[in-house]
């Protein structure tokens, strides 16, 4: 048995998410396996490298936050786990900056720093 290092907890959630490579402006879709406050681990075929930063934007559903909260991050890639049978792979990051807007569309001209 493996023993357990993260000092914040892991929530298992399982939803989309767009990546945008900032440098060129380019979007991946995604799905989250689970996050925590510092970090996401998800899902896409995104061409990523370790210690690349990506900014997210993900969507919290209503039945977990009352309303839809859309998420928007810049993180940077910690690990890429390339499988040869998965069509995806799975990818870890951690959060460097990160913003919050509840309800309907998030508007991400008044963000502190790009997203797309």
């Amino acid at each position: 048995m493996t023993e357990e290092r993260r000092i914040v907890p892991r929530l298992s959630l399982q939803v989309p998410l767009v990546l945008v490579i900032p440098e060129s402006g380019v979007r991946y879709d995604g799905r989250t396996r689970d996050l925590s406050s510092s970090g996401v681990f998800f899902y896409t075929d995104a061409p990523l490298e370790e210690q690349q930063e990506v900014e997210l934007l993900m969507t919290f559903p209503s039945e977990l936050t009352r309303s839809p909260i859309q998420v928007a991050c810049v993180a940077r890639v910690l690990r890429v786990e390339r499988e040869a049978v998965a069509v995806n792979t799975g990818v870890a990051v951690a959060i460097q900056k990160f913003d919050f807007h509840a309800g309907g569309a998030l508007d991400i001209s008044h963000l502190p720093f790009p997203i797309g």
